[in-house]
């Protein structure tokens, strides 16, 4: 069941400013009763027009950064970690918990790639290793030319070589 309109009032005027003023920023996500509480609020208060386009500015270059953000890929040095280390833990998890709250969808993107990469290298690595007789030096060379196989294929530079054609 969908609140009224003054249960809808009451839960209003405990929002801090910001908050009522991102509901009417993405408006289209609340029904036309909560968009009126919200307006009745928000002229209770005496937002005026510049708190109004101030907050719509700020809201506009926060979006322009997530974009920004989004766009960023992995640096060669966490490649190789999450293609060697993928088995630590912690460590990756962070990382990947990190990507996700600054909204670095790139990075989360490759992260996933190259731990998934890392993990089926090493079963390829180990198998013919062992099936080739090939020794440790082998293996660590067949993972070397597997990483760079992944590193080949990596998401990135696919996206990237998509935009420009």
């Amino acid at each position: 069941m969908l609140p009224d309109k003054n249960d809808l009032a009451k839960r209003y005027a405990a929002f801090s400013n910001d908050r009522l003023l991102d509901i009417l920023y993405h408006k289209e996500d609340y029904t036309s009763e909560a968009l009126e509480a919200v307006q009745a609020e928000i002229n209770t208060r005496n937002i005026g027009v510049d708190e109004l386009e101030t907050f719509t500015v700020e809201k506009k270059v926060s979006n322009i950064i997530r974009e920004q953000n989004a766009l960023v890929p992995l640096s060669l040095g966490a490649k190789l970690l999450f293609f060697f280390a993928w088995f630590i833990p912690v460590a990756p998890f962070t990382f990947h918990r990190n990507y996700l709250e600054d909204g670095y969808t790139t990075k989360l993107w490759q992260t996933r790639f190259f731990r998934i990469a890392g993990f089926v290298s090493l079963m390829v690595s180990v198998l013919l290793s062992v099936w080739l007789g090939l020794g440790d030096a082998g293996l660590f060379g067949l993972l070397a030319v597997l990483f760079g196989v992944a590193y080949s294929l990596d998401p990135k530079k696919r996206t990237r070589a998509e935009a420009e054609g």
